[in-house]
């Protein structure tokens, strides 16, 4: 079994709601109008739970998700695409471009690489362990900080900018990346 615990997926706001919202920022940047992303994230959230039980090592936590973090999760995603639409309507700053990239590029490296890691350790261990939990959550926080280390890096081409997304990343996922490579492209 996937690590369980009383904090995450049981209030409303989680160490993954920044996951979430890392994909409204994925979304809006790609142009997936708000009710598709929205959608996305409900049939999801629907979801979650029965592979959470055909699939635990897949998740860091297989622990079902209350329905305050149900809910919280989708409005993050609401919330990041409608911020980041109207920043790229309005254009945005060479700061505002390096957070953008490094927010994008940790959510879809942060994704990939949980899932990767955690069927990695699913094949290895019989029967899947509190290992795998563990092996899924630092494949998300290293994807998280390698994408948000690249993104930011190709958007900016400076250094400083790229280490602290990356940092960003391990510490916080996606918004934590973005956040850190907004300040250090100033």
């Amino acid at each position: 079994m996937a690590k369980r615990n009383t904090r995450v997926n049981q209030s409303a706001v989680d160490e993954y709601t920044s996951a979430h919202a890392g994909f409204g920022v994925f979304f809006a940047y790609y142009k997936v109008p708000l009710w598709a992303a929205v959608l996305i994230s409900v049939f999801f959230e629907r979801f979650e739970d029965s592979l959470k039980d055909a699939y635990p090592a897949v998740f860091p936590y297989d622990s079902h998700d209350s329905f305050e973090n149900t809910i919280v999760d989708t409005l993050s995603l609401s919330i990041a695409h409608i911020i980041t639409t109207n920043n790229m309507k309005a254009g945005l700053s060479r700061p505002g471009k390096t957070a953008l990239k490094a927010a994008v590029d940790a959510t879809a490296i942060g994704f990939v690489g949980a899932v990767t890691l955690g069927l990695a350790m699913a094949r290895t261990e019989q029967p899947i362990g509190k290992k795998t939990a563990v092996w899924g959550d630092r494949g998300y926080r290293m994807g998280s900080a390698v994408g948000g280390a690249y993104g930011a890096r190709k958007a900016s081409k400076k250094n400083l900018p790229a280490i602290a997304a990356g940092g960003g990343g391990w510490l916080a996922g996606p918004m934590g990346a973005l956040l850190l490579a907004y300040l250090a492209d100033q």
